[in-house]
């Protein structure tokens, strides 16, 4: 219980020396705090900077590859699936029961190199 008129209890006023030092680290922690908010705020506001950006200036985008060339593969053959990767044409195909693999320059049809898929 708390009672007015106990001697520990009251709060003696500080002396003037005291005041101004307790002025100054209100004055300082305010400081600090205003800086640390104007920190964390830079901070998330570049993180929707990045997050909303237009895609125009994203430079991740693959740039379209001009297919003008045919690609010849014997009718023998059947293709199972044809994926285009950097520059290149792979084709998966299918003849007699063996499979392999062909891969093509994208930009020109040219062959690049085949490889034999031999099952065990």
């Amino acid at each position: 219980m708390d009672h007015p008129d106990d001697p520990f209890d009251v709060e003696k006023p500080l002396d003037p020396a005291a005041q101004r030092l307790q002025t100054r680290m209100r004055r300082l922690i305010l400081i600090s705090s205003l800086t640390m908010v104007l920190g964390l705020m830079s901070v998330f506001v570049a993180i929707l900077y990045r997050i909303n950006r237009s895609d125009e200036t994203r430079t991740d985008k693959i740039p379209a590859l001009a297919l003008t060339h045919s690609i010849e593969i014997p009718s023998s053959h059947t293709i199972l699936s044809a994926t285009i990767s950097n520059g290149r044409i792979i084709v998966h195909l299918r003849a007699d029961g063996r499979d392999s693999i062909r891969i093509f320059d994208a930009g020109s049809g040219k062959p690049l190199g085949s490889v034999a898929l031999d099952r065990k």
